[in-house]
């Protein structure tokens, strides 16, 4: 295999854009070369420890890690299944857990359902007819009113709008008394 080729895989393995079988021949290349120039030779290294197992860490450089990171060391993980005999069937379990999701979202839609039934949705729909009456009511009320004041001229004085006004109060005034007497009699 030519140096340049080597580059080019080299190239694209550092990219990360290498195939497997690109990265076999590099690792094959690395392993079996003897003689190689000066420029590959950190490389045959890299390939090399990348090839070698990690050790295991023993107990005593699992304490000394934690120590130094300061984190607890991680207990022994307790499997039940392992520690199960092995005529005992697990199906229940198994089972169980397959249950027990479909059971909550069936409580959940049940809920649900409760607190959006149908007649909460007509109250909600007659209280909503019942505040739009109310508000076309009001409305109506301030475009009466707007129009009352409207009517006035506007350079009509403060003592014309007050005599007017007792004038309009003595003639309602004169129209119960008349009710009130027709009413006696």
């Amino acid at each position: 295999m030519s140096i340049d080729k080597i580059h080019e895989l080299l190239d694209r393995y550092m990219e990360g854009t290498n195939t497997q079988e690109e990265l076999q021949e590099l690792k094959a290349f690395f392993s079996e070369s003897t003689s190689l120039p000066e420029e590959l030779l950190p490389y045959r290294e890299m390939f090399e420890m990348l090839d070698t197992p990690l050790p295991e860490p023993t107990d005593e450089e699992l304490t000394l890690f934690c120590q130094i990171n300061d984190v607890e060391p991680a207990a022994e993980p307790e499997n039940e299944l392992l520690d199960a005999p092995k005529d005992i069937e697990l199906k229940p379990k198994i089972i169980f857990r397959r249950i027990v999701p479909w059971l909550s979202a069936a409580c959940i839609a049940a809920v649900f359902m409760l607190l959006y039934t149908p007649e909460k949705e007509q109250r909600d729909h007659a209280l909503h007819a019942r505040l739009l009456r109310e508000y076309k009511i009001k409305q109506d009320e301030k475009i009466h009113a707007s129009m009352l004041i409207n009517n006035i001229d506007q350079n009509e004085s403060f003592e014309s709008i007050e005599r007017r006004m007792i004038s309009r109060g003595a003639e309602l005034q004169e129209t119960n008394n008349r009710f009130y007497n027709y009413q006696n009699y």
